[in-house]
C-alpha cells in the first residue's frame, strides 16, 4: 500500500543487493505474511534475518487489522533492527 519507510536518521541503501521493495510488491510468500493467515493469529514475529531492504539484521513484526467497516483485512509489517 505504501513505499518503504526508513528511520529518519538512517539513509536507505543504494545498490543492487539491498533495496526496499517497491510499492505494491507481493509479499504473500513471506513467512511474516502467510503465517498470519495459515495460523489464524493476528500477530507474528520472525526469527532474525538479513533485511533485503536495509542489509541490517532485523526481525519483522506483522499484525492483521480491518478497516472501519470490518470488510477488508490488512497486514501491517514492521522491520525492527535486531540487537
Amino acid at each position: 500500500m505504501t513505499e518503504t519507510v526508513f528511520n529518519a536518521h538512517e539513509m536507505p541503501p543504494v545498490g543492487y543487493l539491498f533495496q526496499p521493495a517497491e510499492k505494491q510488491t507481493d509479499h504473500s510468500l513471506k513467512q511474516y505474511y502467510y503465517a498470519l493467515l495459515d495460523n489464524e493469529t493476528n500477530r507474528y514475529v520472525t526469527e532474525p534475518y538479513i533485511s533485503l531492504a536495509s542489509g541490517h539484521l532485523c526481525r519483522t513484526l506483522s499484525a492483521t487489522f480491518r478497516d472501519r467497516s470490518n470488510e477488508r483485512l490488512y497486514i501491517l509489517c514492521i522491520d525492527v533492527k535486531a540487537t
